[in-house]
């Protein structure tokens, strides 16, 4: 029997059981699970354990589910579609890659003749030499 199967069978034990205590107390109610040989607070200790593990779980597979979606959507887009901005703007990005990637380099003094196209292009060849490089390096290790 399966973890969910198991929580499953569990629920409906616990619900048949509370369902026909009905005008009875919590209290009463422990009183007599406790007379027929059942460990109250390990059994809640055990349910809030399943609980809690359930809801984990719940909340992983939400974050993983939206991590995904984020994904295919950054997918779809490409550097392009990201980079809107002046042409300074669009230097600052060549800048800003070119200080985290010594190992890469362009010549600024033909930068600044080049259209915006240009440099969306040249930004797009910089990132594509950097995960080539980053894939490199950790294929090496």
């Amino acid at each position: 029997m399966s973890q969910e199967d198991s929580f499953i069978a569990m629920l409906n034990n616990l619900t048949e059981f509370v369902g026909g205590s009905e005008g009875q107390s919590a209290e009463e109610v422990m009183a007599e699970l406790r007379s027929e040989g059942v460990d109250v607070d390990r059994g809640f200790q055990e349910f809030m354990k399943t609980v809690g593990e359930c809801s984990a779980r719940s909340r992983r597979q939400d974050l993983e589910f939206a991590r995904e979606r984020r994904m295919q959507a950054e997918a779809k887009l490409t550097i392009s579609d990201r980079l809107k901005g002046t042409k300074e703007d669009l230097m600052n990005t060549i800048r800003a890659l070119l200080l985290a990637n010594p190992q890469l380099s362009v010549s600024w003094r033909e930068l600044e003749s080049k259209s915006e196209e240009d440099l969306i292009s040249l930004i797009e060849d910089l990132e594509t030499a950097k995960q080539i490089q980053t894939k490199e390096a950790s294929d090496e290790e």
